[in-house]
């Protein structure tokens, strides 16, 4: 650790990824609190450090564009698995496979601005993936035993691949 400063290792974890940020070798509010520091951590929307070159002010056009970053934005992203989830719950609900009333307690619940962002990100985190706090929070949504039909026959992966397309088909219109 003494061999860098202290701005080397800014530097190096800005460019590698966050990951020594993220280890707690230097934390965000000190490195802000730092004068000479707080340029490496500008992003454009507001003082950072830039855990992957897509996060950066510098590189973030050489890696990404700005529509694929607004359909990647927090709500625009996981409005995606909410519709697939909303989708995922209508047919079953025409077919008579889930009750019909279940079908559009979903469809109804299944909105953005219906959800706690921090508590998503938190359950995400501990996760590990943001499928099962979604769909937890669309299940508590959902009057009475009716978001028990909420992901019904699914799994993770038949709801991330779909949002992941929606997200990208966005990006490019």
């Amino acid at each position: 650790m003494d061999l860098l400063t202290r701005r080397q290792l800014i530097q190096y974890s800005a460019i590698m990824g966050g990951a020594l940020a993220r280890a707690n070798f230097v934390s965000p509010r000190t490195t802000l609190e730092d004068p000479a520091l707080r340029p490496l951590c500008q992003t454009g929307v507001g003082p950072m450090i830039a855990s992957t070159p897509v996060d950066s002010s510098v590189f973030a056009g050489i890696f990404s564009t700005d529509a694929m970053r607004m359909c990647s934005r927090t709500t625009t992203g996981f409005q995606k698995y909410l519709n697939v989830e909303a989708a995922l719950a209508r047919v079953p609900g025409r077919l008579g496979i889930i009750p019909r009333e279940a079908a559009d307690e979903i469809q109804r619940n299944a909105s953005a601005d219906k959800f706690d962002i921090g508590k998503l990100k938190t359950r995400t985190e501990l996760v590990g993936y943001p499928a099962q706090p979604v769909v937890e929070q669309l299940v508590s949504l959902c009057a009475g035993k009716l978001g028990e039909y909420c992901h019904w026959g699914a799994t993770t992966q038949d709801i991330t691949d779909p949002a992941t397309v929606l997200q990208i088909r966005e990006a490019l219109q």
